[in-house]
């Protein structure tokens, strides 16, 4: 089993939340959990959007009247099942943990979590934009082998087909600096590659086996089949552009 089913908040939260998503298959839900003295709770608040249809937005009246929120959710009506680029950015701004939903009859219906502090197991972690992808690979790598919290980025799905050259532009405000050679790789070392891609877009994680973590993206944005994989380097070398390492290493 997959932890696309992930529920930090238990699975009372995770039923009620698809519940008040099915009652409006048509427009986004919203809501918010909080901590009450049997355990954590979802709370159904009003979507005070324009456009329901395809946002939400909650107000500060909603919120001031309840307690401080552990986390806050909306639902994706017709997916899809990956956090858009104002998504990413809006959770990073409230400092709290965000859930979505998609409800059905969408094939990938289910509530997913990210940001916060939200982790998922590193080999059991379906492909899911901006949440368990490459670089989430590589953060949550480096927070649990180092104690690391790496810097996050909001990005579109298909950045890398959008002229974003998301790495090239982040990997040394994020710690990392790039190898004049490959001669003395180390573990936790970076390979970057362009996959059937004008830009940078995929990062791959040296072990001590020599093989290389990585998790591969999918067609698209969600893709449940598709999971970190440690595999040969040599397999990925002809599409590897240069290796990059984390100065904490170079301090350690």
């Amino acid at each position: 089993m997959t932890s696309r089913w992930l529920a930090p908040f238990g699975n009372r939260v995770n039923t009620a939340i698809m519940k008040h998503a099915a009652s409006h298959p048509d427009e986004e839900i919203c809501g918010i959990v909080l901590a009450g003295s049997d355990g954590w709770h979802y709370r159904k608040l009003e979507n005070k959007a324009a456009a329901r249809q395809d946002s939400f937005f909650i107000d500060r009246a909603q919120l001031s009247a309840n307690r401080s929120p552990a986390a806050i959710v909306h639902s994706h009506p017709n997916g899809p099942a990956f956090p858009s680029f104002a998504d990413m950015r809006q959770q990073a701004a409230s400092a709290v943990p965000w859930g979505i939903v998609v409800p059905p009859p969408h094939p990938d219906r289910g509530v997913f979590w990210f940001g916060g502090g939200i982790a998922y197991p590193l080999m059991r972690r379906p492909y899911r934009h901006g949440v368990t992808d490459c670089y989430a690979l590589v953060r949550d790598w480096y927070a649990a082998k180092a104690g690391l919290s790496l810097i996050d980025r909001p990005r579109h799905w298909n950045w890398w087909q959008q002229g974003d050259d998301f790495y090239a532009k982040y990997f040394e405000e994020a710690g990392f600096y790039r190898l004049d050679d490959d001669s003395r790789l180390q573990c936790g070392d970076i390979a970057l590659a362009a996959l059937l891609s004008p830009v940078l877009n995929h990062a791959m994680i040296l072990l001590d086996d020599g093989l290389i973590l990585h998790h591969p993206a999918g067609r698209h944005g969600f893709d449940a089949m598709r999971l970190p994989r440690a595999e040969p380097v040599e397999r990925w070398r002809r599409y590897l552009q240069f290796w990059v390492r984390h100065e904490f290493w170079q301090k350690g």
